[in-house]
């Protein structure tokens, strides 16, 4: 019978020497920003913006990557191109911190019809995901419609990005 002291050997062997199998471990630098557009400028903001991006900033920490979140930025107009000239500053700030991908999340509250004016639901969410360096899109998403579980539904967008992500 082998006694405990020995029995740990064989690891600390490969653990030091690096012998054992290779497991690959590595975590991206992710940057979060979220934009509304179309909400009313002097009332309570919504909740989705956060209900957003606490969803898609835990699955990834939770997933092991470093993630981080600028302001959520509020435009009245809508965002025809797929980067915002409002985020060129954080894309170069992101590029000197050595982000690895840059996620907007673009909740579009224009035209969702409430009757109060007072606006609680996007009517339309797009994420899109960027590679810092070099600069590209690598993936795009559009959720239609109010979504009654928020949360629930940004954890699962965020599940769908990851597996993007890994092929980068």
């Amino acid at each position: 019978m082998v006694s405990g002291k020995f029995r740990a050997m064989p690891v600390l062997f490969c653990f030091f020497t690096g012998i054992a199998v290779p497991v690959p471990v590595f975590a991206y630098t992710v940057s979060f920003v979220m934009i509304e557009t179309g909400p009313a400028q002097n009332g309570a903001a919504p909740e989705s913006a956060s209900l957003w991006e606490n969803g898609l900033m835990d699955v990834f920490f939770n997933a092991g990557h470093i993630v981080s979140n600028a302001h959520t930025l509020r435009v009245d107009r809508e965002i025809l191109n797929d980067f915002p000239d409002e985020l060129q500053g954080d894309l170069d700030e992101a590029r000197q911190g050595e982000v690895d991908f840059f996620v907007i999340v673009l909740l579009d509250y224009r035209s969702s019809g409430e009757a109060s004016g007072r606006l609680t639901k996007p009517r339309q969410i797009l994420l899109r995901v960027f590679r810092v360096t070099p600069y590209q899109k690598v993936y795009e998403q559009v959720y239609s419609g109010p979504v009654r579980d928020e949360l629930a539904q940004a954890k699962s967008a965020a599940i769908s990005i990851l597996s993007h992500l890994r092929d980068r």
